[in-house]
This record gives C-alpha cells, structure tokens and sequence, in this order.
C-alpha cells in the first residue's frame, strides 16, 4: 500500500542523493547530502516499523495461541520504543539544524 510506496520513493531518492554525493567537489553540497541520507535513512525505518507492526497486529488479531500472541505483544513493545527513538532523534536533528551554515543547501531531485 501507501508504506511499500514510499519505501520505494526512498530508495530511489536515496540513490540518487548517494550518487550525488559521490560525484560532486562542492564541500556544501556534500554535507547537504550526508544530512539528507541520514534523514532519508530515520524515514525508511520509520516506514519498514510501520509495515511490520501492521503485520504483527494482524497476527495478534487472528493467532489464538498464547505464546505467539505473547511474542506479538512483546515485538510491538519493541518497535514502539524503536519508532520513539527515531522521533527523538529525528527533533534532535531538526534542533541541531536551526542555525546551521548548511540550511539552505538542501538537496533537489
């Protein structure tokens, strides 16, 4: 659905920022990015956390076996505190950027 097709438009951004990076001299462009990786990256997990707790929470839904419903509830735990991560990570970032020399080299596709 949406989640699979936007882990595709990452992929491709991701190759194409990666390929900038490698190609060009210009120092802002590659620090440019290196942020826009590292942001593209935090949104792929992000997507991929999303899709598996979907399928997890399908599984909880229609298992009747405890030990699997169990283990569910105990991966969603986990991805729950992984999602909260990257969030905190992700606002660090946003905060670390408020006035970076690099703001207004952002990286177009």
């Amino acid at each position: 659905g949406e989640c699979q097709k936007r882990l595709t438009q990452i992929k491709t951004e991701i190759s194409k920022v990666q390929t900038m990076l490698d190609t060009t001299h210009n120092d802002s462009v590659r620090e440019a990015c290196r942020e826009r990786l590292v942001k593209l990256s935090a949104e792929r997990r992000l997507f991929q956390i999303i899709q598996e707790r979907e399928k997890i929470q399908y599984m909880l839904k229609t298992s009747k076996v405890d030990k699997i419903r169990c283990a569910c509830k105990a991966r969603l735990n986990q991805l729950l505190i992984e999602m909260e991560a990257l969030e905190i990570d992700q606002d660090e970032r946003d905060d670390a950027e408020v006035g970076d020399d690099y703001s207004t080299a952002r990286v177009v596709d």
